[in-house]
């Protein structure tokens, strides 16, 4: 039974994750390469000063950013897989979104034999973590996804399980591609919108029942103000554009692996990392409140 959980980067993200999970009852242990991220969870959480802390724990989140730092935090000489206890292992879930190969390797790693290893990547942004309203994407044995599905439907209203050790990943992987597209392009359709003098809630609805229908025509208050917190922070859309050009390499990674020619998809992430993030922040000036 899983009692005890550790948070390996506790970030935008990690951070309220943790907290539900402490406030489901779980013990919660947290660790960042960002001390002060950590030490913001010391009411709720222990804190560690590096990922071999978490070893002895039932249960290991891992919540960074790139592939590099998922080994990192694993395989470095204070990282996680050398303090591991072979005859008591944590299960390891990656929630990162990384490479499908980058997790699989993980399971062929010596140091990490015999250990429960599940790509869990998430999608809803930072208002699905603080609610507990995240999807979860699995990938890997069945009966370990069993096992901390208790903890992960304490986070996400929808909990896929997706298939073998990988499968989460690659869904998380092309759910971005759509994520990213639409996301850019409600952007631009609502400014245009909103220029030409359209009753935008109107406009959302009347989407939400065509073929225009997305994630934001179907609860467009919420993200009209969210678009509009975008447009005046263009820190912000820096960030995200960051995002989503990570995202879409990622995608079109996957895709010359399989040998596909995907044109307009490869145009989309040309597009992306051509586009500065000022150009969004001005284009999306009528949507400040």
């Amino acid at each position: 039974m899983i009692k005890k959980i550790g948070f390996i980067g506790v970030g935008v993200m990690g951070a309220p994750i943790a907290r539900r999970l402490a406030g489901a009852g779980y013990d919660i242990t947290v660790c960042d390469v960002n001390s002060a991220a950590a030490d913001s969870l010391s009411d709720c959480a222990a804190v560690v000063t590096s990922p071999s802390g978490c070893a002895k724990l039932d249960l290991v989140f891992i919540l960074v950013s790139t592939d590099a730092q998922v080994k990192n935090v694993l395989f470095a000489a204070d990282g996680l897989a050398p303090a591991i206890d072979p005859s008591r292992p944590p299960c390891i879930v990656v929630m990162s979104t990384v490479q499908p190969d980058t997790v699989r390797a993980l399971a062929l790693h010596q140091a990490l034999k015999n250990v429960p290893i599940l790509d869990a990547p998430i999608s809803g942004g930072l208002d699905g973590a603080i609610s507990g309203a995240l999807s979860v994407m699995v990938g890997g044995d069945r009966a370990h996804f069993e096992m901390v599905n208790p903890a992960l439907e304490k986070v996400g209203t929808k909990v896929a399980y997706c298939g073998p050790l990988g499968h989460g990943s690659t869904t998380k992987i092309l759910n971005n591609l759509i994520g990213v597209a639409n996301w850019l392009l409600m952007g631009e359709a609502m400014s245009l919108a909103a220029s030409l003098g359209l009753d935008l809630d109107n406009l959302a609805a009347v989407m939400d029942t065509g073929s225009g229908r997305n994630f934001s025509t179907s609860n467009w208050a919420s993200r009209r103000a969210l678009y509009g917190v975008y447009a005046g922070k263009p820190e912000l859309v820096g960030s995200n554009m960051e995002i989503c050009e990570k995202d879409l390499s990622l995608f079109l990674q996957l895709a010359r692996q399989a040998g596909a020619e995907l044109p307009i998809s490869r145009g989309l992430h040309q597009v992306v990392s051509q586009t500065h993030a000022s150009a969004i922040h001005s284009a999306w000036a009528p949507l400040v409140s």
